[in-house]
């Protein structure tokens, strides 16, 4: 199955690569304002993100379909002018610093 991975521009991470992982392995990476396609293959279960130390929610494979494109978004992007908020994701929501969303 292929499906679609787009990740819009944002002000944070806008230099930095995503890692996309299928079951912990790493299968590509893209930039911001990019759209790429990816193969999944048969027996895998689980599709994340990550950049560094931030990771995103975790998607289960049998939840997507050939015609679904899945978008990853940093989460907290919108939030820069509160004062820590840089700090809270580092330290105690680093699982919620990306968001995999997925849309048809």
């Amino acid at each position: 199955m292929e499906i679609t991975v787009s990740r819009p521009k944002q002000f944070a991470d806008r230099i930095r690569a995503y890692k996309i992982k299928i079951d912990g392995n790493k299968i590509s990476e893209i930039k911001a304002g990019e759209s790429i396609t990816i193969s999944i293959p048969e027996n895998a279960s689980i599709i994340q993100a990550n950049v560094d130390w931030g990771l995103s929610n975790e998607m289960n494979v049998s939840d997507l379909s050939q015609s679904d494109n899945l978008t990853i978004k940093n989460s907290f992007s919108h939030r820069l002018w509160i004062p820590f908020v840089a700090f809270y994701y580092i330290t105690f929501a680093r699982k919620k610093y990306l968001n995999i969303s997925k849309y048809s």
